[in-house]
This record gives structure tokens, C-alpha cells and sequence, in this order.
């Protein structure tokens, strides 16, 4: 009976591990299938993307041939109407001391013309003591001081002008110089803003407009160079732009607009193409039926239906629907091939 029984189990046991060997080799199999398929559908081969057409249409991927784009540069400065009080002052003064270093002068030339003679006489032993000649030096160089003193007030005048304008306007104190006036009496407004750009200022056009209004209603304006560096708040490099009068008040906010007459040729990308990663802009491009390579793109510049960049050509094909999946994808798979490593 007992060997009947052991007989019993001994051939339960046979099948039970023929069973385990057949359903864990299948299982075993199965994990392995699936791994190949998903392999072949969505892989990495160096910096290409490989997508199965199959998976294409699953994520919803959709491609298109880059659009041709003619780009001219243009961007807006926020800037200031710049007060005129200090350069009225400036300019009273300065005509005040252009008439005191005028008589100076003249009373100088004088007093230099009645030492010479009266030099000439003391040589000559004639009608002139050395008492009149140490006089009329001593008037020579009292002019002379009185003339340095006024002609380096009107240079630290213009200073002081030039540390808050700039050099070019502090050399037309005191002058009659058309432009001049104009700025004097409003007719025409001068606009400080500041860029951190490099301007291109013999290839930049500019204008000038009210806050919040269209570039309709902008007014040419004209650079005048750059700024002085004692207005704090300043990012970047401090320029003047001179306009016609908006007839706007001191101080009020305005907008500078800048457009360059040089013209790029590139593409024009959908705004949906570019993805973000390591701080840089990227998008894909489409170099095989199922093959997609990220390519960075340094400098976009948007536009009224997306970017514009250089560095893609009409002839290429790129992603415009489902690029930020495709990245998930890449990551999720770079991670998983260093955690194996």
C-alpha cells in the first residue's frame, strides 16, 4: 500500500515540474518576444530616433516639409523722453559765460598790447618805470586767470551735460545750431533706452511710438549715439534717439523700435516643433522613413505663426506634431540604458 502511494507522488511530482518547465519556458519566451517588439518599434541607433510606422501613428506624429522665410530683424526698447530743464540751464549759462570769456579775452589782448609797449619804453630807458611794468604784468596775469577760470567753467558745464546726454549735444552749447533749439523748445524729443545687443547702426532703421499703440502710428526717428552713464537703472548700453515731438511730457514712457535692412533666409517653424531640454531649443527632423535625428537650434526668433531660424533648410522635414513625446521617449530610454549599464 505504502509503495502504491509513494508510486503515486513520485509521478504527480514528474508532472508538475514538466508542467513548470513548459509554461516558464513559454513565459520566458514571451518576455522575450515582447521586449524585440518593442525594440524594433521604438529603438535608439547612435543620435537617431527609430520609430516603426506602426508606432508613428499610434503617438500621433506629424511631419511636414520646412516653410521658406524671408526675416528681418526687429525688436522694441523700452526708453524715456529725456527732460530738457538741465540743457535749458546749460545752455543760459553757457551763453552767459561766452560773453564774460569774450570780454575777458578782449580786456586780455589789451593789457597784453600796453605790456608790450610798455616793456618797449623800459628797454628804452623812455617814460616807463619798472614800477608800470611790474603793474601791467600783474594786470596780464590777473586777465589771464580770470579767462581760465571762466573757460573751464563752461568745459565743466559741458561735462555735466555729457555725463547725463552725450558729447555730441554738450558741443552745441551755447551754439545756434538748428537741431539744437529744436530740442531747447520741444519740437523735437530726445528717447534714452538701453540694449544689451550690439546695435548695427549703419544697417538699423528706427522709429519711435506711444506705449500701446500699433506700429501704424510709429514716427521715424533718428540715433543719435550713445548715452551718458549717470542715469542709474540702466541694462545694458544707453543710447539717445532723436523724433519729432509725440507731445508727451518729460519722463513719460515710449517705445523704440529697431529694424535692421539686412534680410535672413531660413525657415519658419511651428511653435508646437520645439522642445526645451538642457536649457536649449530643439527640434526633429525626419532623415529616413522611420529614422529622426534632434537637432538643436541655437537662435529663434518668433514670428506671427511661430520661430524663425537659419540653421533648418526648406528641403528638410520636421516634426510639427508630437515632438515633446518623441523627447520623452529618448529620455525615458537613456535613462533605462544607463541604469543597465
Amino acid at each position: 500500500m505504502i509503495k502504491y502511494v509513494l508510486a503515486i507522488q513520485s509521478l504527480v511530482i514528474i508532472v508538475l515540474v514538466f508542467l513548470l518547465t513548459v509554461y516558464g519556458r513559454d513565459e520566458f519566451h514571451k518576455q522575450e518576444n515582447d521586449e524585440t517588439i518593442e525594440s524594433e518599434s521604438f529603438a535608439i541607433k547612435g543620435n537617431r530616433l527609430i520609430l516603426s510606422n506602426e508606432v508613428q501613428g499610434l503617438i500621433g506624429l506629424k511631419v511636414e516639409k520646412a516653410k521658406s522665410k524671408t526675416y528681418t530683424f526687429s525688436h522694441e526698447f523700452p526708453g524715456l523722453i529725456m527732460p530738457v530743464t538741465d540743457l535749458i540751464e546749460a545752455q543760459r549759462d553757457t551763453k552767459i559765460l561766452n560773453l564774460a570769456i569774450n570780454e575777458t579775452a578782449s580786456k586780455l589782448e589789451q593789457r597784453q598790447q600796453d605790456l608790450s609797449r610798455i616793456l618797449n619804453l623800459f628797454k628804452a630807458g623812455k617814460k616807463a618805470s619798472s614800477r608800470q611794468l611790474e603793474l601791467a604784468e600783474l594786470e596780464v596775469e590777473e586777465n589771464e586767470k580770470v579767462l581760465k577760470g571762466l573757460i573751464e567753467e563752461r568745459e565743466f558745464l559741458k561735462l555735466k551735460i555729457m555725463a547725463s546726454w552725450s558729447g555730441k549735444i554738450s558741443n552745441m552749447l551755447g551754439s545756434k545750431n538748428p537741431d539744437f533749439l529744436s530740442i531747447i523748445n520741444k519740437k523735437i524729443q530726445i528717447v534714452r533706452f538701453a540694449t544689451r545687443e550690439q546695435l548695427e547702426i549703419d544697417s538699423t532703421k528706427w522709429w519711435v511710438k506711444r506705449v500701446g499703440e500699433t506700429s501704424a502710428n510709429r514716427v521715424t526717428a533718428q540715433l543719435i549715439g550713445n548715452a551718458g552713464s549717470t542715469v542709474l537703472g540702466d541694462i545694458g548700453k544707453a543710447w539717445l534717439i532723436k523724433s519729432k515731438s509725440l507731445d508727451l511730457p518729460s519722463n513719460s514712457p515710449i517705445i523704440v523700435v529697431s529694424e535692421s535692412t539686412k534680410q535672413l533666409q531660413g525657415v519658419e517653424i511651428p511653435p508646437d516643433s520645439l522642445v526645451r531640454y538642457a536649457g536649449k531649443s530643439w527640434l526633429y527632423v525626419k532623415v529616413a522613413n522611420d529614422e529622426f535625428a534632434r537637432k538643436n537650434v541655437p537662435e529663434n526668433f518668433p514670428t506671427e505663426f511661430g520661430y524663425f531660424t537659419d540653421v533648418i533648410t526648406p528641403n528638410e522635414i520636421i516634426v510639427t506634431r508630437g515632438a515633446q513625446t518623441l523627447l520623452s521617449e529618448e529620455l525615458k530610454h537613456l535613462i533605462t540604458n544607463e541604469n543597465e549599464d
